[in-house]
């Protein structure tokens, strides 16, 4: 990497680290709105369908060009992401390995105990869910326990259990696995294939959610010699790869429930599908499985860039850039670091400086923060440049903190 991406980047890092530190842990969502105005929330879920679109669309402009204002109207407060404080974590810990500051493992043990303090053992095991409620096929409250935010929240402590040796840490990955075994629902396909739900309230068959279930399982299930963990999450690696389509994509949603939005994907979600089968297949030495990753990571590349003047720029879909968002940059720069760790392929790593080098010089706000995401208009582009901590800040602090550590690792191999 060049000095001036180099110097680019820490001084990014820099920048966005003094916002946190300014800012604290919590933050606005993109969610939040419509968990915290419960007159609109009845308006929108209201039998009155023109009603219910009219104000809905209203509200989402709303929303899209004046968010910080609308909040404010609506008294809409800031709160704590448990997924967000891992994604902090994260960016701590790869910090802390680059850095070897004092500070910076304070931070990272603090960030653990409140995570701790504030689990859910309401169900089977340990687990975390949103600040906010949220609307998918079915209504899910506040709180409820979800296998992303508790996978996601998992990564964290597994990555500290392996930096400090504590077997507290452990544990708690340990409880995670129980409840992604015990307290979601499982769709049964065959005896060799299942798909685990989104939360325990609902029996969604979500391709990203099922695969954060199954990479964790293996992933924990490995270090603890626990063959049950470690074949289960094997059987929801299965329910992807017998629905990968035939470019090596995969849908949002399963086949049986791929008819509200059919055959969509983002960016987002692609790269956490990609990340978690490459793992899965690396950890388990399952040779059919890391083949299915890369023939998945082979289509990502062809489908999810445009170039660009100033490096590589992460498409929001397939077949539109726009909108930019933010936590699919931060999706490409993690994703394509991995890549480079898991198949030691230097032409990911390449692909993320690049995606960084466009990223930093073209979404990050004069404070440091992140902007939300960048739209295009007829005639003109505009940056939301509301700073969301969970959407945006967390991750693109775990994403340059990550991208660092491995090109510093690269300076010093």
């Amino acid at each position: 990497m060049s000095d001036k991406i180099t110097k680019l980047t820490i001084n990014s890092e820099n920048n966005l680290h003094r916002w946190l530190q300014e800012n604290g842990i919590s933050g606005f969502d993109p969610f939040d709105l419509y968990s915290q105005a419960p007159r609109f929330r009845k308006i929108v879920y209201s039998h009155n369908f023109i009603v219910s679109r009219s104000v809905s669309r209203l509200f989402n402009a709303a929303n899209l060009f004046a968010p910080a204002l609308t909040r404010k109207i609506f008294g809409v407060k800031k709160t704590v992401n448990a997924k967000g404080v891992g994604l902090l974590g994260l960016g701590y810990l790869y910090r802390y390995k680059r850095t070897k500051e004092k500070s910076d493992k304070s931070r990272i043990h603090e960030l653990a105990e409140w995570l701790m303090k504030n689990k859910d053992l309401k169900y089977p095991g340990i687990s975390w869910g949103y600040p906010f409620d949220w609307q998918s096929r079915i209504f899910i409250p506040e709180g409820t326990p979800s296998v992303v935010v508790s996978s996601v929240v998992g990564d964290f402590f597994v990555k500290l259990f392996e930096l400090s040796g504590e077997e507290k840490y452990l544990k708690v990955a340990e409880g995670i696995c129980e409840f992604i075994l015990n307290g979601l629902n499982q769709t049964r396909i065959d005896e060799n294939t299942i798909c685990f739900s989104y939360t325990p309230l609902d029996n969604f068959q979500v391709h990203n959610a099922n695969l954060f279930g199954a990479e964790f399982l293996v992933r924990v299930g490995t270090i603890l010699n626990n063959r049950e963990f470690v074949s289960t999450g094997l059987k929801a690696a299965n329910f992807a790869i017998s629905q990968q389509l035939n470019d090596g994509s995969l849908n949002y949603w399963g086949d049986d429930q791929n008819d509200t939005q059919p055959n969509k994907n983002d960016h987002y979600h692609v790269g956490f599908e990609i990340r978690m089968l490459t793992s899965i297949g690396k950890v388990a030495a399952d040779d059919r499985i890391i083949s299915s990753a890369e023939k998945y990571y082979n289509y990502y590349l062809s489908n999810f860039f445009q170039d660009s003047q100033i490096g590589k720029i992460p498409k929001m879909y397939p077949y539109s850039t726009f909108p930019l968002d933010i936590h699919a940059c931060a999706e490409a720069i993690i994703l394509n670091t991995e890549m480079h760790r898991l198949h030691e392929n230097e032409n990911s790593l390449n692909l993320a400086v690049t995606i960084a080098e466009w990223v930093l010089s073209n979404m990050q706000n004069k404070d440091g923060s992140f902007a939300a995401s960048r739209n295009k208009f007829p005639g003109f582009l505009m940056n939301i440049r509301i700073p969301y901590l969970r959407w945006g800040q967390a991750w693109m602090f775990y994403a340059i903190n990550l991208l660092l550590y491995n090109l510093t690792e690269e300076t010093h191999s």
